[in-house]
Order: C-alpha cells, then structure tokens, then sequence
C-alpha cells in the first residue's frame, strides 16, 4: 500500500505592514473580471441562439404563411438540431423545416448564420441593449430585419411568442456572486 503523498501548504507568520493589499485586492478583481466575462459570454451565446431560432421561425412564416393561414403548397416539418455561429462561437439551435411540392425549403437565413462573420458583434449587442432595456419587441425587429425578415410579414402571435421567449430567458439570468475564501471584507 502507499502512502498518500498530500503536501499541506507552508504557513508563514507576516505582519500586518508587509502585505501590499492593492495586489492581493487586484489578483480578485481581476478573476472576478475574468468570471464575470465568460458569464457573460456564455449568456450572450444563448441568448443570441434564442434570438437566431425566433428569426428562423419568423422566416418559415413568412415562406410558408401563418398557421391559421398556410400558403398553398407548404407545410411545416417540425425542425432539427443545428448550429450557427453567433459573435465568434458556435452555438447549438433548433432550425424548424418547411416542405414544398418539391421537398425541403432550405433556409436561406440558416445557411448565413453557418458563416462565421454573419451574426456580428455589433448585432448582437444591439440585441443585447435591447434586452436589457426590456424592448423585446425591438429586439426581434432588429435581428429579424438584419436577416430580411420583415416584421410587417409575420404574424402577432409569432413576434408574441419570440417576445415572450427572450423576455423569460432574460428573466432566468440571475446574477451570480462570487465567493474568495482569501478575501475579506471589512
């Protein structure tokens, strides 16, 4: 059997004066810089996937009519997993289909948001300004036109639910607190 080879950490005796505190004070605001940054990285991802699949379900509508009112010759086929790139990462999405007479409508949106560069920085924040002002509907109009989905062609009830989706999911955002167990506040 071996023996456990755990070191326990030296401790040393070091008076109050030899302690530079604005360094120790900088190494924790600088991680919890560093935390807040891909928090906030990882919550722009999801909400801008939120935001593709409103605009993606905008633009079956605007292809294939309401679902009170569907164009002659297209019917909705459920969607799929997929991913687009969003600000510089990938991000998973559910892209909902379309059939014609002659089989799958592709998306002209999703094959745009393949492309790297497609869902830039600029758009997403302004999306996320929206958001943050609570203007879900201006949100979705602004994405929605940036791909060419007018707003005037789809529905109440879709721009209701996308609006109702990116409200709940801004809604789920709690902010987080970091603990330090070195840092104390006095």
């Amino acid at each position: 059997m071996m023996k456990s080879t755990k070191r326990t950490p030296k401790l040393s005796i070091v008076r109050r004066e030899e302690i530079d505190i604005s360094t120790s004070v900088g190494v924790v605001l600088a991680d919890l810089a560093e935390q807040g940054k891909s928090c906030l990285d990882a919550l722009s991802r999801e909400m801008g996937a939120r935001l593709v699949e409103a605009i993606l379900l905008a633009e079956r509508e605007q292809l294939g009519g309401a679902a009170y009112h569907p164009r002659k010759g297209f019917k909705k086929w459920s969607s799929q997993g997929g991913s687009v790139y969003i600000a510089g990462g990938k991000a998973k999405v559910r892209v909902p289909r379309l059939r014609d007479e002659n089989g799958e409508v592709k998306s002209r949106i999703y094959a745009r948001l393949k492309d790297p560069d497609a869902f830039s920085e600029h758009l997403l924040h302004a999306c996320l300004s929206g958001l943050s002002g609570r203007r879900y509907e201006d949100v979705f109009s602004t994405a929605g036109e940036a791909f060419g989905v007018s707003k005037s062609s789809v529905s109440r009830k879709v721009v209701a639910a996308c609006t109702r989706k990116l409200k709940e999911l801004n809604e789920e955002f709690v902010p987080f607190l970091v603990e330090n167990p070195g840092l104390q506040l006095v």
